[in-house]
């Protein structure tokens, strides 16, 4: 029963990253430089739970697999420390650090294979395998993209939380009087922002998703129609303008 659980989890995680994948690719596949298309969560969420259930339950069953051997090594650490055995801590370490790759990996793959099995709707090994290829293929500008979406991620989680506790702050201090009863605002403060990060974290993370699935069909869209970007907001497309204008001057 508690595989189960961690098992039934991560396919919740997994399941609500591919509704964020197959909207953002439904949206990119019904727009063009004239008009804005649409995407629909109702959609999203019946392939999610119908047609490529068992894709998603597939990936959840690799990222168990991880969890699980996370949890044996754990194990075998803490015996290993009792022992005090020098050869056994260096051994274990070592299989600590393989695993946390194959962990790190294996996210990156369902992640990938999420993202296109929402444009191809095929299954999950030929999905992750194309996905991995436009990856390579398309390496320069995933990784710059996905940094950029980081980043932006990163900086919109502190300043809400900065602004969260600084709104704490402020209230406590200049609006209600019963807080100078309390002794430190430090308390009220620590638990504003931890909740906070928390909520926004859980917002924001579906950003990245959103990214990673444009990225893939902006790779397809250049594949099918030979180096010529089809599909695409309007504003997509006249920021993709931009960007290869600067391209030409700089060539130039």
């Amino acid at each position: 029963m508690f595989v189960g659980i961690i098992w039934m989890l991560s396919f919740v995680v997994g399941k609500v990253q591919f509704i964020v994948m197959s909207c953002a690719s439904q949206y990119y596949f019904s727009s063009n430089k004239h008009r804005n298309g649409t995407s629909s969560i109702c959609k999203a969420s019946w392939l999610a739970s119908m047609t490529h259930m068992g894709s998603i339950a597939f990936g959840s069953f690799l990222h168990l697999i991880c969890i699980w051997l996370q949890m044996v090594c754990n194990l075998l650490d803490r015996m290993a420390h009792e022992a005090e055995n020098a050869v056994t801590k260096c051994i274990i370490c070592l299989f600590m650090c393989w695993i946390r790759c194959i962990e790190a990996w294996i996210e990156h793959l369902n992640s990938l294979a999420y993202a296109m099995i929402a444009i191809s709707g095929d299954s999950y090994c030929k999905s992750a395998w194309n996905g991995c290829m436009l990856n390579l293929k398309h390496c320069a500008r995933f990784m710059i993209a996905k940094s950029l979406a980081s980043g932006f991620i990163f900086l919109g989680i502190i300043g809400v939380v900065a602004g969260n506790v600084g709104t704490c702050w402020a209230l406590m201090n200049y609006t209600f009087p019963e807080s100078q009863h309390v002794s430190s605002i430090k308390g009220p403060l620590a638990v504003v922002g931890f909740a906070t990060f928390v909520t926004a974290s859980l917002f924001l993370a579906t950003f990245n998703d959103a990214v990673t699935a444009t990225l893939l069909c902006f790779a397809v869209d250049v594949e099918l129609n030979n180096g010529v970007v089809k599909f695409g907001s309007v504003s997509y497309h006249e920021k993709l303008e931009t960007i290869f204008e600067s391209q030409q001057q700089v060539k130039k």
